[in-house]
């Protein structure tokens, strides 16, 4: 597709949501032309994309990609997979046989890469979108027959509760560390700048991704202060640190409830979004692999029956899974306006006591009523009656 500028999709954004979205074009419609328009360039931050395995019943995908990974068309990209996971607090750890599985950028990037070849345009950015055409600041022009947003997080789309904000080092240790499955959360640290825990990932016997944690009031991260509270914890934990390998770093707004919806401002009104431009993540947890299968799904559906409606398709899911989620943005609310900083943890720690069934479906996104029911009910972790006013109350002050 060299030197093409007319095209079926062009994707403006390069991220998680349209690279899944063009591969599943290419392979399941080849006959549809896409390029998808990015403004980073070569080499992207790194991070990590990780994902729990779903029970077959609430997996939201059309190919049940969560369930039976092993048989689907996302396995490729999965760096490591691990049996189980393990989370710890000050009154308790606990041990999930829950499968766990992470993707690492770098691998995934250069995968797709080969995959999509010219298709994947990089360090363009786009100045303007007039009607079907995507003019970029380098004075490239590119016609499609559907353009499709996904430019990534936009802070303005949504009140906001709080940030989940983070920073990871991945070490190379002088001897092997012994940590055999991920530690999703060890909230035993010190509880500083609101609910705080530590996240690892063993990559191999002597090398552990380790993440800091947070979920504050603002965004701010000393980069520094993250580095240190990463190795003195590596240190107490009995870890030989050799060699720092790597680090990747990110801040996620997580929205509230309130009286203001989804409101992300679109490049043009008929340009549909995909990814977490449109509000295609998890409130609380913010991952975001399940809504970017979904996304491609759905594109996929409406290129297969019906490319005129491929806009208000995506639209549609979009405004669903934020609806569905309310109960998310609810527990938002109570985290970061009921919750004292210092306290946070123990809504997370009474969270973990349930059993996997709960704990799978609320990752999914998929949680029942009678799951919230049990979430909100039993020992509170926190004052009732302040619990009970910011669940309900939709005109939140937003953090500053």
């Amino acid at each position: 597709m060299a030197g093409k500028q007319n095209y079926d999709v062009i994707f403006i954004g390069g991220g998680l949501a349209a690279a899944l979205a063009a591969l599943l074009l290419k392979t399941r419609c080849p006959t549809l032309s896409f390029v998808i328009v990015d403004s980073q360039g070569e080499c992207k931050l790194p991070q990590t994309w990780s994902f729990q395995s779903l029970p077959y019943t609430i997996d939201p995908t059309r190919t049940k990609v969560f369930s039976v990974l092993n048989e689907s068309w996302l396995q490729k990209f999965v760096t490591k997979s691990w049996s189980g996971y393990s989370v710890r607090f000050p009154s308790s750890s606990k041990d999930f046989s829950i499968a766990y599985h992470s993707i690492r950028s770098a691998d995934f990037w250069t995968s797709i890469k080969q995959e999509l070849g010219d298709a994947f345009v990089s360090g363009e950015s786009v100045s303007s979108v007039q009607n079907h055409e995507v003019v970029t600041q380098n004075g490239k022009r590119f016609h499609g027959r559907q353009i499709i947003d996904a430019r990534g997080w936009a802070k303005d789309g949504f009140a906001i509760a709080g940030y989940q904000k983070f920073l990871g080092l991945t070490i190379r240790t002088a001897v092997p560390h012994g940590v055999s499955h991920p530690i999703l959360m060890d909230a035993t640290v010190p509880q500083v700048d609101g609910f705080r825990f530590l996240y690892t990932l063993p990559w191999t016997d002597t090398e552990l991704l380790i993440e800091d944690t947070r979920y504050s009031n603002g965004p701010d991260i000393d980069d520094d202060d993250y580095r240190a509270a990463i190795l003195a914890y590596a240190h107490d934990q009995g870890y030989v640190v050799k060699d720092i390998v790597g680090e990747e770093k990110g801040v996620l707004p997580l929205p509230s409830f309130s009286k203001k919806g989804f409101e992300t401002d679109r490049l043009a009104p008929h340009i549909p979004q995909l990814g977490v431009r449109g509000g295609f993540f998890h409130p609380t947890t913010g991952y975001s692999i399940y809504d970017a299968v979904l996304g491609a799904e759905q594109l996929l559906e409406s290129c297969e029956h019906a490319f005129a409606n491929i806009g208000s398709d995506l639209i549609g899911l979009g405004r669903r899974r934020w609806d569905d989620q309310e109960f998310y943005r609810r527990l938002n609310n109570m985290l970061f306006f009921a919750a004292e900083k210092e306290n946070r943890y123990q809504v997370l720690e009474r969270f973990y006591e349930h059993d996997n069934e709960l704990i799978s479906r609320f990752y999914a996104g998929a949680t029942s009523t009678r799951d919230k029911f049990r979430i909100l009910l039993g020992r509170p972790p926190i004052p009732i009656k302040p619990a009970l006013f910011h669940f309900f109350n939709r005109s939140e002050v937003q953090h500053v």
